[in-house]
């Protein structure tokens, strides 16, 4: 059975487990799914403690599961403007290159990809140099397509 909302929300704020988990995972899959349900995340205040948790000492579970409840809330407008206005968008990209693992790459970077869906949030994750993460240093690649191509 999920957890109740406002147990969910307390739970973040403590961020000590055994609890921890639980209300990651019943915020992922019951609240922040359900129409309306990322709106009353954030509306009791549970945005920041959530960001809170965004750091590499985390284990990589708690951090997946963050990362997938915010990814969801940032499908909603509100949100995504209060997880901006709290300093979301560093947080993620900090998250984007070694030492965090891959699932937690990709979820920073579907976070950061719901972040955009605004101009002002487009703004502002091209302005923390999201585009250096994904850009291919090595040459080499580039080379050989062309040699692919060449008749």
């Amino acid at each position: 059975m999920a957890e109740p909302l406002s147990w969910c929300v307390e739970a973040v704020r403590a961020a000590t487990e055994p609890g921890l988990s639980r209300a990651l995972l019943s915020l992922r899959t019951r609240h922040t799914r359900r129409a309306g349900g990322a709106a009353r995340f954030r509306e009791r205040g549970g945005l920041k403690p959530l960001l809170d948790l965004l750091g590499t000492e985390r284990p990589r579970r708690t951090l997946d599961l963050a990362l997938s409840v915010l990814g969801n809330c940032c499908t909603e407008s509100g949100c995504r403007r209060q997880t901006r206005r709290l300093g979301g968008i560093p947080r993620l990209v900090s998250l984007l290159s070694p030492p965090a693992p891959e699932s937690v790459q990709n979820r920073a970077a579907r976070a950061l990809a719901n972040l955009a869906l605004e101009p002002e949030g487009a703004r502002d994750v091209l302005a923390a140099d999201v585009q250096s993460f994904f850009d291919d240093d090595d040459d080499d690649d580039d080379d050989d397509d062309d040699e692919a191509r060449t008749p």
